[in-house]
């Protein structure tokens, strides 16, 4: 699973039940491995596999709180909001 080609979530990826208001993540492998593929790009380590567990939590709140400056991190991204946009934008920049 450690080469994900995909550009996009189906559904947000993170902590359940979600600590604010917005989606609930649905967490699926795919959309889970693909996070943490650009999280690992972002210089943020996490095992690729797949699984929503303990790691990719603080994984996700560490990269709000040290790229995106949030004081108040919930552990979820997004479909095509700033968490998502960003991890993006650093994967891209990043692929060339």
């Amino acid at each position: 699973m450690s080469d994900v080609q995909l550009t996009k979530l189906s559904a947000p990826v993170g902590q359940t039940p979600r600590p604010n208001r917005g989606p609930e993540p649905k967490n699926t492998r795919t959309d889970v491995a693909l996070v943490q593929q650009l999280l690992n790009q972002a210089g943020i380590k996490v095992p690729i596999n797949g699984n929503c567990d303990a790691k990719l939590i603080e994984a996700i709140k560490k990269f709000q709180v040290t790229v995106l400056r949030e004081r108040e991190p919930d552990g979820v991204i997004d479909v095509n909001q700033k968490a998502f946009k960003m991890l993006s934008a650093i994967a891209a920049k990043k692929a060339g």
